[in-house]
């Protein structure tokens, strides 16, 4: 009596490790991205960078001195903009 048929299919250990991995993978990047998305962490959308000359109103125009702008515009909608001076741009980027 035959109570109904069975496919037996043999897998290799690199399927299962391959399948074990997979699956370990599934669950801890849907982990990340949750806890990803309840972050601080915000995504760049688009930059912009400008240079202005900046100084007191009795300045003289010989003394003004350089700024850089460099602003920020994130997925979520929020702008931030930062402000360096010419000592904070070499600290960033030295010169090689």
């Amino acid at each position: 009596m035959i109570l109904g048929s069975y496919n037996v299919c043999v897998i290799s250990d690199l399927h299962m490790l391959f399948a074990a991995w997979f699956l370990m993978n599934r669950l801890f990047t849907s982990y990340y991205a949750t806890s990803f998305q309840r972050s601080d962490v915000k995504v760049l959308r688009d930059f912009s960078w400008s240079a202005k000359l900046v100084g007191d109103c009795d300045t003289a125009l010989e003394n003004l001195k350089p700024i850089v702008v460099l602003t920020l515009h994130f997925v979520e909608g929020a702008v931030k903009t930062y402000e360096f001076t010419e000592e904070e741009v070499i600290e960033f980027f030295p010169s090689s």
